[in-house]
């Protein structure tokens, strides 16, 4: 009995996966977490509990066949030893401690092994001392993010094949979507802002000198964008912030002042955007965005330069005019390569493209919109303002379709 039931422990302890433990305390039942909690400790001490187990069951397996030989004859022994020890030392208490109950039968006996392993610890001791030396330590396995990739891929076919047999029940596993956003949460910490960002000769940027006129508002109502750079020269490096176009509504656009005589009265502000190098991680981009200060970010090899160069614009406590800092400007502006909006890092982590106002799709429905809308008088009112109610409609028209796709899409900015 003592040899089977050394054996059925040292499969049915050392088959545990510790990595499984943690996770039953973390979200397991009350009752799992408590059990987990009992053998946890015991697992930990890997080669100490193999040694004693490996210990006793040795000693009870040597002194069945000298026990019997001593009632027995010696080819009786044999047979009865060796039948014994198959069933009754191998298969049936193996088999029961690797069943349905494996957890509740090692948490029932856990307190039994730590006795055990205090009684022989002289022994089997120093020796898991040796193996932890000459072996290291046992820890958990941890998953690699390939491995990580792969396992809920493999999680996610089994799911659908569960699915297709049971198509009644709900919650069998991952979808085929959510196993593409997972993988490419899990990838997002090996791009670079470089793979994802939008050339800075395709960006749509304003010169500050630029009327804000009727003509001028419909063609961004149309375009669809919601931040467009400013810049000041003939350079478009020469950046100097971004504008929210939500804050041209209320303007009087009949007036037709330029950008710049809108920003001196402060009738509207330039927003910093974020700056980047190219081989940023798309990660750390990410967190920057999520601090909420800004949801545009401008790459640039120099990106000491180009804050300095920036700052002195938007940040100067003295109050420098435009026409100073235009003078101060004509020296060497850091060259931007590109921009990264967060809606760029998010479609990367999801692997997919969110529909919006620069997709082709979109733009059908905004220019449709724009069209029904100018039947009604324009986008414009007639008092020069921008009507907001375009927008909403543009936007409304979009979800829709975004419902109808089955396709969760998060309000990002647009660039």
């Amino acid at each position: 009995m003592i040899a089977g039931l050394m054996s059925g422990l040292t499969v049915g302890l050392l088959s545990i996966d510790t990595l499984e433990l943690e996770m039953k305390m973390i979200h397991g039942t009350e009752e799992q977490k408590k059990l987990a909690a009992t053998v946890l400790p015991l697992l930990n001490k890997h080669h100490y509990l193999l040694v004693t187990l490996l210990l006793c069951n040795a000693f009870a397996m040597e002194a069945l066949p000298i026990f019997l030989d001593a009632i027995v004859p010696s080819v009786w022994a044999i047979i009865i030893s060796v039948t014994a020890v198959l069933f009754f030392g191998e298969i049936i208490p193996q088999a029961v401690c690797m069943g349905p109950s494996q957890l509740k039968i090692a948490s029932m006996v856990a307190p039994s092994v730590n006795f055990l392993m205090i009684c022989v610890g002289i022994v089997a001791y120093p020796i898991s001392k040796v193996l932890d030396c000459l072996l290291g330590e046992h820890h958990a396995i941890r998953y690699t993010n390939n491995d990580l990739k792969a396992l809920i891929e493999l999680h996610s076919k089994q799911a659908l094949q569960e699915a297709l047999r049971n198509p009644n029940e709900l919650g069998l596993g991952l979808l085929p979507f959510q196993t593409k956003m997972i993988q490419g949460a899990i990838d997002i910490q090996n791009k670079k802002v470089k793979d994802i960002m939008i050339p800075f000769q395709r960006v749509y940027s304003l010169r500050i000198t630029k009327k804000i006129d009727i003509k001028l508002a419909r063609k961004l109502v149309k375009l669809g964008y919601s931040r467009i750079p400013v810049y000041i020269e003939k350079d478009k490096n020469t950046i100097i912030g971004y504008l929210l176009i939500k804050t041209l509504i209320g303007v009087d656009l009949k007036e037709g002042k330029t950008l710049e005589d809108l920003i001196s009265d402060s009738i509207v502000t330039l927003r910093k955007p974020l700056y980047i190098s190219p081989n940023d991680q798309i990660g750390s981009l990410l967190n920057k965005f999520i601090n909420g200060r800004s949801h545009m970010a401008l790459i640039t090899d120099n990106i000491g330069k180009m804050e300095k160069y920036m700052n002195r614009y938007l940040e100067d406590e003295e109050g420098i005019s435009m026409n100073e800092f235009k003078e101060e400007s004509k020296a060497e502006i850091p060259k931007v390569l590109g921009i990264v909006t967060l809606e760029d890092v998010i479609e990367s982590a999801l692997k997919e493209d969110i529909l919006d106002e620069a997709d082709y799709d979109l733009e059908n429905n905004a220019n449709l919109v724009y069209k029904q809308d100018r039947s009604e008088g324009g986008s414009v009112n007639n008092d020069g303002y921008i009507k907001p109610n375009l927008v909403d409609i543009i936007h409304n028209k979009v979800q829709n379709k975004l419902i109808r796709n089955h396709t969760v899409s998060p309000q990002t900015p647009m660039c």
